[in-house]
């Protein structure tokens, strides 16, 4: 079914004329320091209001139940939605976790990143794509991969594996041939 999808919600509605509801799912985690806590009211509050501070936002609610406002004149439901998805929760110092699109139909959902790459397999973040070729920087290296650079620009064509601007995945890189490199295990999990 077509729509925005539910991530770091359980579900969420409108209430019409610049308002909507959601109700947070406790069971998403977000890194807080070396722990994960749950995802909180005060969270999406200060990291809704502080990406929407243009539209006027206000984020209450109590417990696991958010309520939004904003100006419904400057910015329409479905603008809203896509502002919202691509804001960043906060969790607390140098952590956060992005509800993103991740699905064509510009859905909310969660896009977390938090463990390390195990083994051969690299953390890369897309920086790019055209024709099927992602242009990519890689982030973190597992003890066992092979020579590929951190934080440089490079390039892969995996087959089967979509991916989009901005989103962290891992693989296990085997050689670069012709300017790209070859590898297997492409993941976003």
């Amino acid at each position: 079914m077509p729509g925005p999808k539910p991530g770091l919600a359980k579900s969420f509605k409108s209430g019409g004329n610049g308002i909507y509801h959601f109700t947070l799912d406790p069971s998403k985690k977000v890194k807080q320091g070396s722990k994960e806590v749950p995802v909180t009211l005060e969270m999406v509050k200060t990291s809704l209001e502080k990406k929407l501070k243009r539209f006027k936002a206000k984020v209450k609610g109590s417990g696991i139940n958010v309520t939004v406002t904003w100006d419904a004149k400057k910015l329409d439901e479905k603008k809203f939605l896509k502002k919202v998805s691509k804001a960043w929760i906060k969790s607390g110092k140098d952590s956060d976790i992005q509800v993103a699109g991740t699905t064509s139909d510009g859905g909310v959902r969660a896009r977390t990143t938090a463990r390390d790459p195990a083994g051969m397999e690299v953390q890369a973040r897309v920086i790019k794509i055209k024709d099927g070729t992602l242009e990519f920087k890689v982030v973190k290296k597992g003890p066992k991969a092979v020579g590929i650079p951190l934080n440089k620009m490079l390039k892969t064509k995996p087959n089967g594996f979509q991916a989009r601007t901005g989103q962290m995945f891992y693989f296990k890189p085997a050689k670069e041939v012709g300017g790209l490199w070859q590898g297997s295990g492409y993941s976003a999990k």
